[in-house]
């Protein structure tokens, strides 16, 4: 299984280009400088290297890819009217846990979210959402070769039956929460543990394992399946969504991706719990699919193409208030 890193991706902040600029070859990666843009947007095999916001063109649009904390901008640091869109892995982590489409459990699935890490209410209508759904519906059928028919096969929504009394705590690094958020993981698992004494709740704190370790038994899933639990406590996970298909609430605190179906931290602090509702979830799931790409969908401009791209309200919740 190759990283983004490993297949000639680098993080940071990238210009788009015309797809005119280069004709006789396939468009790979993106480009950082010169030409003008319009769609379809395309990308430039030649130049890899990863800049800092300062080395860009903020007139012209621009592709942010993943979290790099070293050299990295934040997108309160654009400019309002820059158009930026970020990439990194799919908010919907079955997708690129082993299955009949990906029996390799490649990181083949990306999202491309306006202005933001995490996307807030997907605009779209019934129709377009069918559309997207075909798309997906149609790459997992290619790839698995008939065995898979619809994105149900692999993300199944759940009602859960019983109520624990665990507490899930599932967070990213300290680096990624201080960006972020300027608050340390030590605050929030004392404010946690707080909560969790003042109800008689267990916390159990997740550390991230490694990918190999998730598709062999160490998923969310798989722990919230092995043992009763209350809830969800989480910060940017895309993991989250694995949770709500559970029936498990989950409380996102900062930017996420659940929507509507994410409980707050004040619900939290008073023990008012909130199950997912089946029906709310699948849409939010469907919602998601317009901002799920193929990586030969991105590498090709096919995602620049869809209205949904740029017709996303923007999470720029960057504050956690405890």
């Amino acid at each position: 299984m190759k990283s983004d890193q490993d297949s000639g991706f680098r993080w940071g902040p990238f210009e788009l280009h015309d797809q005119e600029q280069f004709k006789g070859r396939r468009p790979l990666y993106i480009e950082q400088k010169g030409g003008c843009v319009h769609y379809p947007y395309a990308v430039d095999p030649n130049n890899k290297r990863s800049h800092h916001i300062s080395e860009v063109d903020t007139s012209k649009p621009i592709i942010h890819k993943g979290n790099h904390f070293g050299h990295f901008t934040h997108f309160r640091d654009y400019p309002e009217d820059c158009e930026v869109y970020f990439w990194d892995n799919c908010l919907l982590p079955q997708l690129m846990y082993r299955n009949e489409a990906n029996p390799a459990g490649d990181k083949n699935w990306t999202r491309i979210v306006y202005r933001s890490t995490m996307p807030g209410w997907v605009h779209s209508t019934e129709d377009r959402l069918q559309w997207h759904e075909d798309r997906v519906n149609a790459r997992l059928q290619k790839d698995s070769r008939g065995q898979i028919q619809s994105w149900r096969d692999i993300i199944r929504i759940e009602t859960r039956q019983t109520e624990g009394d665990r507490v899930l705590l599932a967070l990213p690094s300290d680096n990624a929460l201080l960006h972020w958020y300027g608050v340390s993981r030590s605050t929030i698992i004392e404010k946690t543990q707080a909560v969790c004494d003042r109800w008689g709740w267990q916390l159990v704190i997740r550390d991230k394992p490694q990918r190999r370790d998730r598709e062999n038994g160490g998923s969310i899933q798989d722990q919230l399946r092995a043992d009763r639990y209350r809830c969800m406590v989480t910060v940017n996970s895309a993991s989250a969504i694995e949770a709500l298909c559970l029936g498990v609430p989950v409380v996102a605190l900062g930017a996420h991706s659940l929507g509507t179906q994410a409980m707050t931290w004040e619900l939290f602090e008073k023990n008012w719990f909130c199950p997912p509702v089946v029906e709310w979830v699948d849409l939010r799931i469907r919602q998601l699919l317009c901002l799920t790409w193929h990586k030969d969908e991105l590498l090709d401009g096919t995602w620049a193409l869809s209205p949904e791209t740029g017709n996303t309200e923007p999470f720029n919740q960057w504050e956690i208030n405890l």
